[in-house]
């Protein structure tokens, strides 16, 4: 079976194989002796009984056909074109060796040794034996079967190791340019998704509310509420604004001012600029698994605490900025709304920054804090205006000018940080913007 599997077909002649097995001469008289001729009939038995008692059909099945000594090997399921590779190879390789001159060299001849009828022929008493011995060797027995069986079967399933590993190997290695192939195109469609994770500055602050484990919630101004103050001409706290008892003052006024008010509170009106910047931001998160929109008077205390926050607009329309004006240098002055308080001036610095409301300039505050539980992180963005405002996103998604304040820091990523951004504009285009004052704060603030 080795040499069958190896190729050394002209080794697998009657003469040879009574030569190598039984330790007859080379020249010994096949015809008289036909101990080839029996053993092969034995292992031709042994292998019907081995697999007439397979209880399932074999992987592998070796026949060895009468008047060859070549097996054939079957696999059932490819039986057709195995079959026809079998037939061609033994048809083949079945020559005879025959004695070369001076008795040097061995030569193969055209003629097939055919089994000659083993019935009725006796071996004959003497025989060559490589150690000297004329009697019939010991492993002449069924044992020698058996052997012969056994190591068909071992070169069978070393040649099916082998098959099965160069299998598997291409299959690793095709499963493995497949798996490449899809890394390759779920890159380029993030990369086309999320071109932002591309700018090293924006990618750094960015990354914090949208690369993070927590959500991000985006939180507008309340324009109703803003309305109202104004109206009022007071202002009012988040626990007025979440338990609605700023409503309660409406009864301040007349009786048709108080039902004006009550209708206003009920509106749920919006800024139409803070929408238009929102949608710069929530296309950072085109399939919207990360960032979240809320209406400031829809959003809820708990969410501030498991989520990361963006609050956009000044505490006179978004009350929950008010949750981190204790830990801001730059606030809403709360006695005039046109003005912007510097609570600790740096040399070079003024402690009020004034703006007319209907003038052609203003400010906006920017604010990257941990959330009041310093369990994520927080961006706010309050704008006196519209302009400021757009201006303000302007600067958070500009890799040039958030890569020129992170260089100005001296810092490889951004801190917690607060500034001061002057923004001037043309008919209601922001035309140029500067930071006035900034200041940066530890993690643990």
């Amino acid at each position: 079976m080795i040499n069958t599997l190896d190729g050394e077909l002209n080794s697998l002649s009657e003469r040879f194989l009574g030569a190598e097995l039984f330790g007859r001469r080379i020249d010994y008289d096949t015809k008289s002796d036909s101990i080839v001729r029996v053993r092969a009939n034995d292992v031709r038995r042994r292998l019907t009984e081995y697999y007439a008692d397979q209880r399932s059909s074999p992987a592998v099945v070796i026949n060895l056909c009468s008047g060859s000594y070549i097996p054939e090997f079957h696999w059932p399921q490819q039986e057709d074109s195995q079959q026809n590779e079998a037939s061609s190879l033994a048809s083949g390789s079945s020559s005879s060796l025959t004695n070369a001159p001076n008795g040097s060299a061995l030569h193969l001849s055209n003629d097939r040794d055919v089994d000659p009828p083993a019935s009725g022929v006796q071996e004959p008493s003497e025989g060559y034996s490589r150690g000297g011995d004329n009697s019939v060797p010991g492993f002449i027995n069924e044992a020698a079967s058996s052997a012969l069986v056994k190591s068909a079967h071992v070169g069978i399933s070393r040649r099916a190791v082998a098959a099965g590993s160069i299998v598997a190997g291409l299959l690793i290695l095709a499963f493995a340019v497949s798996c490449f192939t899809l890394w390759q195109e779920l890159r380029v469609t993030r990369q086309s998704l999320y071109p932002w994770r591309n700018s090293p500055a924006v990618a750094g602050l960015w990354g914090t509310f949208l690369g993070d484990q927590r959500d991000t919630d985006l939180v507008l101004t309340d324009s109703s509420f803003s309305l109202v103050e104004a109206l009022t001409n007071k202002s009012f706290n988040l626990n007025d604004y979440l338990g609605h008892s700023y409503m309660g003052h409406f009864q301040d006024h007349d009786p048709e001012m108080a039902a004006a008010l009550s209708r206003i509170s009920n509106w749920g009106l919006g800024s139409s600029g803070e929408f238009e910047v929102a949608q710069r931001m929530l296309a950072l998160d085109p399939t919207r698994q990360k960032l979240h929109f809320f209406l400031a008077r829809k959003y809820q205390p708990d969410l501030i605490r498991r989520d990361n926050v963006i609050l956009m607009g000044s505490p006179y329309g978004n009350p929950w900025s008010e949750l981190f004006e204790s830990r801001m240098n730059f606030t809403f002055d709360p006695k005039d709304p046109a003005r912007i308080l510097n609570r600790s001036p740096k040399a070079g610095e003024s402690a009020t920054y004034a703006f007319d409301v209907s003038g052609s300039f203003g400010f906006c505050i920017i604010a990257y804090l941990p959330t009041p539980d310093h369990s994520g992180s927080a961006l706010l963005i309050q704008g006196t205006s519209g302009e400021p405002t757009e201006a303000g996103v302007d600067f958070l998604l500009s890799e040039a000018k958030l890569a020129a304040f992170q260089q100005s820091l001296g810092v490889s990523k951004l801190p917690y940080f607060e500034l001061l951004l002057k923004t001037s504009w043309i008919k209601g285009t922001p035309i140029a913007s500067n930071i006035v004052a900034y200041r940066t704060y530890p993690e643990k603030q």
